[in-house]
């Protein structure tokens, strides 16, 4: 799903394009988090679609790949692989980023 662009020019504009990303939030401490916040900026920024995800029933017909903090509860990453969408941690996501490649 995710493959490098020789084409584009290396801009974060043609890196995410029409990208959608979905966010999946945590648990912590009894409340969820996620840093949706802080990436659906950027991930606007390089015409790509965020999605927050919902904890108790996420729609994985609108993503092209789910983003997590640092892991996903194991009915989530199942349904993923049942759908063939790829789960990624932050870090990839940024990795890709600066590198330029999808």
């Amino acid at each position: 799903m995710i493959l490098e662009d020789e084409s584009s020019s290396g801009s974060i504009a043609s890196l995410l394009d029409n990208l959608r990303t979905g966010f999946y939030p945590i648990s912590l401490n009894g409340w969820q988090a996620t840093s949706a916040d802080w990436w659906m900026p950027i991930i606007e920024a390089g015409r790509g679609e965020p999605v927050l995800l919902s904890p108790r029933e996420p729609v994985l017909d609108d993503v092209d790949l789910v983003v997590v903090r640092t892991h996903v509860p194991k009915e989530v990453q199942a349904m993923c692989d049942k759908a063939m969408i790829p789960v990624v941690i932050e870090d990839w996501l940024l990795e890709n980023i600066i590198r330029g490649k999808k």
